[in-house]
């Protein structure tokens, strides 16, 4: 497309189309997050307020990029990090190839119906469980007016565990074990979110209904090989094939906009890849990928980074505390595995929910 065509293309667009794209693309947000909002709109882009946490954006984007229905143009998500170190969560409108619009989202003001931040909640957590303990503040939280939702959920656990120690939030970034840097991992966010000071108690806060994992390629090859009873030549070659297979270029992330027939067809290579997945080993193999993306025993080389407990909390205050063990056995009778798109070029990802 020469460039006067370009501009004249985009300027049809502007003038025509802005406000029923964006209306469209509203409508299908809030399908996703209700409280999702317009804050400030221009020519070229669209600011969306309260639309949730980091996690509940980056599935926001995805469930937007594969549910909008908007003949001609496509819908590419968009997450990197601002220059202030903030994460950036985007939804491009692409036209003919060409990016044409965009829409910029961030947390807002949601949480004042009752729904914090998950991860800042944990600090809120925290303070509830130092309460009254000779112990120092720590991190930021969700805001003050979370801090009786934390003091609920501790409020409703009881275990002399959490008694007569002080906790705060970990922080530091976990060491990778060669398996998983062999595989290409790079994410060292540690399984542990809340420590006790000597160590002792290493507590995974988990919301109710929260994914155990959401793991790319990479990732997901690591997770295979340490679940793996028996490694060798066989299960080395098949975590190649889940990378290639996970990969973007593949050509089965993106179900958005394909004809029907492709969709099915994606939809057998993702299912067939799981069912080799988790078959691949044997019957203990299930048993084992939970075990692994809970606890990351084979991901972590310093044992900061494992948990021995999860704490387990919802929005109505109810809380709580498992043994790992008893939690794995828990999330093992219930999980569920599947591959889903990332959106974007992000590729597949291996997705577990209980």
């Amino acid at each position: 497309m020469h460039m006067k065509e370009l501009l004249e293309s985009f300027n049809n667009f502007l003038n025509e189309n802005t406000e029923e794209v964006l209306s469209a693309l509203l409508s299908t947000i809030q399908q996703h997050t209700p409280t999702a909002k317009i804050k400030k709109q221009s020519a070229k882009s669209a600011h969306i307020t309260d639309s949730g946490s980091r996690k509940n954006r980056q599935e926001l984007l995805t469930f937007v990029e594969e549910n909008a229905n908007l003949p001609g143009l496509e819908i590419e998500a968009e997450v990197g990090q601002k220059t202030d170190g903030s994460a950036s969560f985007r939804l491009n409108v692409i036209q003919d190839g060409t990016k044409i619009y965009w829409l910029q989202f961030s947390q807002g003001t949601l949480g004042k119906e009752g729904k914090p931040d998950s991860t800042k909640f944990e600090v809120n957590l925290v303070n509830a469980l130092n309460a009254g303990k000779d112990c120092e503040s720590t991190g930021t939280s969700a805001g003050e007016k979370f801090d009786q939702l934390a003091a609920t959920v501790v409020s409703n656990i009881d275990s002399p565990v959490l008694a007569d120690v002080c906790f705060m939030k970990l922080s530091a970034r976990a060491q990778l074990s060669p398996v998983y840097r062999d595989q290409g991992t790079t994410s060292k966010e540690p399984k542990t979110d809340i420590i006790s000071e000597d160590g002792a108690v290493r507590i995974s806060v988990k919301k109710k209904g929260a994914q155990f994992i959401s793991a790319q390629g990479s990732e997901t090859a690591a997770v295979f090989l340490s679940a793996m009873v028996n490694p060798g030549l066989a299960s080395d070659k098949f975590s190649q094939i889940i990378k290639d297979f996970f990969a973007h270029s593949k050509g089965y992330a993106a179900v958005r906009g394909q004809a029907p027939e492709d969709k099915m067809r994606i939809a057998r290579v993702r299912q067939f890849l799981l069912n080799r997945i988790l078959y691949f080993g044997g019957s203990e193999l299930m048993d084992n990928i939970v075990r692994e993306a809970l606890l990351g025993e084979n991901k972590f080389t310093n044992p900061e980074a494992i948990p021995n407990y999860f704490l387990v909390w919802d929005e109505d205050g109810s809380g709580e505390l498992y043994s790992a063990e008893k939690f794995i056995k828990k999330v093992g009778g219930t999980a569920k595995l599947g591959i889903r798109g990332r959106g974007g070029t992000r590729g597949l990802s291996l997705r577990g929910e209980v």
